[in-house]
């Protein structure tokens, strides 16, 4: 039997080195190097907005930090006014609580006078001279100032005769009408009170008192001396509007 011979295997062919084909370098997508731009541009322009942001803030910080130290001193000054209002409270609430004290003592004194000025006179005391002379001196009538018409000699003489109440003395009040040595008319108004020594005449604008040397009151139809300078009043009428 003869031998099988095994085929021939082909050879590989190999290209000579002219035929051979060198590997083109991977061409770059030209997209890619507009993006990288545009985010170069992006990066640029966020650090141009952030450093206009952070001017802006910090222009207002600086704002705020003025208006802070502003308002901080308006705050300080507050409070020393306030500190001076709260002494200047005590001081007055202080004075308040005097006056208040004052004012209630003087509310049981008027109580007081408001019952002696409205009910007649009980236990009636009659001065002597010298009670008379010292209690005009302490009085403050005489202190009051004239004023035409509002307050004249017969507002004089019954705030006078009011206060001779308190002490329980009866003092009148008298008016006399006539005219002087000139013929000039002659009005006005006075007290007239009893005393231990007899009646004397009062003027209470001036606290000067006289009587007449028969003891007798003013008559009408006659010369009569008044007052302290002692003028000469011929008397026409001759009023005892509250008597003695």
């Amino acid at each position: 039997m003869a031998d099988l011979e095994e085929p021939a295997q082909p050879k590989p062919t190999v290209p000579e080195p002219s035929q051979q084909q060198t590997p083109e370098p991977p061409k770059h997508k030209p997209y890619k190097k507009a993006i990288s731009i545009i985010l170069i541009g992006m990066i640029l322009a966020s650090f141009g907005t952030l450093g206009h942001f952070y001017w802006n803030l910090n222009n207002k910080y600086n704002n705020l930090q003025s208006d802070y130290v502003t308002l901080q001193s308006i705050h300080n000054q507050l409070n020393i006014d306030y500190e001076d209002l709260e002494q200047d409270y005590c001081s007055l609430d202080a004075k308040y609580n005097e006056m208040n004290s004052e004012y209630q003592n003087l509310f049981a004194d008027y109580d007081a006078l408001s019952d002696v000025l409205n009910e007649p006179l009980e236990n009636k005391k009659v001065p002597t001279v010298e009670e008379l002379q010292q209690w005009l001196s302490d009085d403050k009538t005489d202190e009051i100032q004239y004023n035409y018409p509002d307050f004249i000699c017969g507002d004089f003489s019954v705030m006078l005769s009011q206060h001779a109440k308190v002490m329980n003395w009866d003092m009148g009040i008298v008016l006399v009408y006539g005219h002087d040595e000139n013929y000039a008319t002659y009005s006005h108004a006075f007290n007239a009170i009893i005393t231990a020594e007899g009646l004397r005449y009062v003027e209470p604008q001036d606290d000067y008192f006289w009587h007449f040397a028969d003891g007798l009151p003013i008559l009408e139809d006659r010369w009569n001396e008044i007052g302290r300078d002692r003028t000469n009043i011929y008397v026409e009428e001759y009023v005892e509007i509250l008597n003695f």
